[in-house]
């Protein structure tokens, strides 16, 4: 009496792992009539092999809503929802994988990170452009350390208990009516030093 999903890898992304194919006939079966699944979530990647890892927290190089060719043949041997995760980081993005019948439902990671609101702001119940999330990992890189989860791109991440929670940040305007000069010394690259 509650929902049961499965997550798996779609394509491992490694010459010597699991075929597709060998992934879409299992799901098959498990679709059965005595089936207990809800829904299927599809990714991509495997922490067996250096060549599957970098798809477990695809970064910026990774193409988005890379792992959607994937959902679409896996709707085509289930009958129950597929979900789709994978570099899904702009409204659109999401759109054109369900308007293609691709997925049923979309799974949203670290774009959250980097804008909680980015669904209210994607159905235009907050007027503010979303804060895209650019897959440089600072995040997983943390989790992974066993640091707070923080985000180049949302100040406020990690800091929910120190101010009020899902608040969009107010920053001061500059004053222009008294302009000062200042040294400014920018360090790094990337987002930073751009």
């Amino acid at each position: 009496d509650f929902v049961v999903g499965l997550r798996i890898t779609g394509d491992e992304k490694d010459a010597d792992s699991i075929e597709a194919s060998e992934v879409l006939q299992f799901c098959r079966m498990l679709d059965g009539d005595a089936a207990t699944l809800d829904y299927y979530n599809v990714i991509a990647g495997s922490s067996a092999s250096l060549a599957g890892a970098i798809h477990i927290v695809p970064p910026m190089i990774v193409e988005n809503a890379y792992v959607a060719p994937f959902a679409k043949a896996m709707k085509s041997v289930v009958s129950k929802p597929v979900f789709v995760a994978g570099r899904i980081v702009e409204p659109q993005d999401a759109e054109n994988v369900l308007a293609s019948g691709s997925a049923d439902f979309i799974s949203l990671g670290r774009a959250l990170y980097a804008d909680p609101h980015w669904c209210l702001k994607a159905f235009g119940q907050v007027a503010a452009p979303i804060r895209q999330c650019i897959a440089c990992n600072v995040c997983h890189d943390r989790l992974s350390s066993e640091k707070d989860v923080t985000c180049v791109q949302n100040p406020m991440m990690g800091t929910e208990f120190e101010s009020l929670a899902h608040a969009e940040p107010q920053l001061d305007p500059a004053h222009r009516d008294k302009p000062q000069r200042r040294r400014v010394l920018i360090l790094g690259a990337g987002v930073s030093g751009a």
